[in-house]
């Protein structure tokens, strides 16, 4: 996870957040056996910490809200499935450790396609628990 504080972007106050680096792996029999969920590196998935009005992430009050649309893609045994749509996801960051902070779906779903649009499967719901998780405006990505 990925924090800027408003030095660091053009939008005004606040802090915005990006989910960097996410994938989570699970079986489904249906898509072919072994499946991964993953955050898309080329559409990013943003969003906030904070109430909004923060002029500094060393401002920002603990626990604070954690709000996210996030571009996720699913890899299957056979291809790669895209949603169509970014899903809302949120939780509390209760510091800035993030490991243990749990992320969930709020809202609707979304449809998982192919590179030629064809519908394959829907995202229904999300629930992450980060684990050996790094936040900061100096976040490595390379970790």
């Amino acid at each position: 996870m990925l924090l800027f504080g408003p030095e660091k972007h053009d939008e005004g106050a606040g802090v915005l957040a990006q989910l960097a680096r996410v994938a989570v792996v699970g079986h489904c029999a249906e898509l072919g056996g072994r499946v991964m969920l993953r955050a898309s590196w080329p559409r990013v998935s943003g969003g906030t910490l904070g109430e909004g009005h923060e002029d500094s992430l060393s401002r920002v009050a603990f626990p604070s809200e954690l709000h996210i649309d996030a571009e996720f893609e699913l890899v299957t045994p056979h291809q790669t499935l895209y949603a169509t749509n970014a899903v809302h996801i949120n939780g509390k960051l209760r510091d800035m450790e993030a490991t243990g902070t749990e992320l969930k779906l709020d809202g609707g779903d979304t449809a998982l396609v192919t590179t030629d649009d064809e519908p394959k499967a829907r995202l229904t719901g999300v629930n992450l628990v980060m684990r050996d998780a790094y936040v900061g405006e100096h976040a490595a990505v390379n970790v």
